[in-house]
């Protein structure tokens, strides 16, 4: 169905010091439908895993039901310690801020965390012939907000500078 069309991506990343092209094929489907791999898609994967991190496996908690991953910089010497919170934006992950995090990481505590259905933690479907209640929606301002709360208290984090980016902020001023 993508007959003679290349799928595109932009992709930026610290460790090239310079961003890629714009675009650039990852995958190329020919008039037959195959897939023929770009191999500047492998370059590129490695690169990102360098920019944000090995792909060790990060810390769970378990907030109203579902596994969110986080990562703590380090352990709290005083829970009345303020940590830097980052939350990211639409469609990131907690790695969104890595780059932020190893700046700031050496002089405060920081915390950073999959949103629900995000990153490493996983969406939560309902099934169709359930309707949807708005205020009762996994993915709302409230319910985030509310994870991020429960997170706070699990992990005894009394003070915290709360940073977010796009829907991030929203939840930080929810």
């Amino acid at each position: 169905f993508f007959h003679s069309q290349s799928v595109f991506s932009t992709v930026s990343c610290q460790v090239f010091h310079r961003k890629l092209p714009a675009t650039f094929p990852i995958v190329t489907l020919d008039t037959s439908g195959s897939i023929e791999e770009n191999p500047l898609l492998i370059i590129i994967v490695s690169k990102i895993s360098q920019c944000y991190g090995s792909n060790k496996p990060m810390p769970t908690i378990d907030l109203l039901g579902v596994p969110h991953s986080y990562e703590l910089t380090r352990p709290l010497a005083n829970p009345s310690e303020p940590v830097l919170i980052y939350i990211h934006g639409w469609l990131l992950s907690r790695r969104y801020w890595q780059p932020l995090i190893q700046s700031l990481g050496k002089d405060y505590p920081c915390l950073s965390y999959d949103l629900r259905g995000f990153g490493d933690s996983p969406n939560q479907f309902r099934s169709s012939a359930t309707p949807l209640d708005p205020s009762q929606s996994p993915y709302s301002l409230a319910a985030y907000a509310e994870d991020l709360q429960i997170l706070l208290e699990t992990l005894n984090i009394q003070k915290a500078w709360l940073i977010g980016h796009s829907l991030g902020g929203s939840i930080a001023l929810w």
